[in-house]
Formats: structure tokens, C-alpha cells, sequence
């Protein structure tokens, strides 16, 4: 009887071992998995064919493409961040017609 019973908590213990560790494996894994969805691959793969090897490093690196002006030489600014924080409120000012 006792040996039955030692065999439950020692079962009883892993299980709930498992279930506290799940959600930290969930947390750590989770990029990866959303990382594979079908458009997210679409769009990677558009982003390196339209941008250099320099401006996709820039932009995993930094997380926004500096751009330059084209009116004066040392200027540059900042582009749009790769991706809007969740919450954030869209920008307040439409964008420029595209001429």
C-alpha cells in the first residue's frame, strides 16, 4: 500500500511540475511559432527581395530604416518603426498623398 501510494505522489509531483514549467516553455517558444504563420513568411520574404542586406541588418538590428533626404546630403531620418507597440494609437496625421 505504501509503495502504491509513494508511486501516486511521485506521478501527482510531475504532473503538477509540468503544468507550473508550461507556461514559462510557452512564453520562451512563442515567437517562434507565430514566426511561421503563412503571411508572416510572404512578408519576410518581400522584405529582403525589395530591401538591401544593409537596410534588412539596419532594421532587425535597430527595428526602423534610417532614410535619407534627398535634398540635403547629411541628413537623415528615421523611417517608420518595423511594428506599431500593441495599444499604441494610429498616428494622428494621414500620410502624404503618393504623387
Amino acid at each position: 500500500m505504501i509503495l502504491i501510494t509513494q508511486q501516486v505522489l511521485t506521478t501527482l509531483g510531475w504532473i503538477v511540475l509540468a503544468l507550473a514549467i508550461s507556461p514559462m516553455v510557452w512564453l520562451i517558444f512563442q515567437p517562434y511559432f507565430k514566426s511561421l504563420s503563412p503571411a508572416e513568411r510572404r512578408a519576410n520574404g518581400l522584405l529582403h527581395d525589395v530591401l538591401t542586406p544593409e537596410q534588412c541588418r539596419q532594421l532587425m538590428w535597430r527595428g526602423y530604416l534610417e532614410v535619407p533626404s534627398p535634398t540635403t546630403a547629411q541628413r537623415v531620418y528615421p523611417s517608420l518603426p518595423a511594428g506599431r507597440p500593441q495599444g499604441s494609437p494610429p498616428r494622428s496625421t494621414p500620410p502624404p498623398p503618393l504623387l
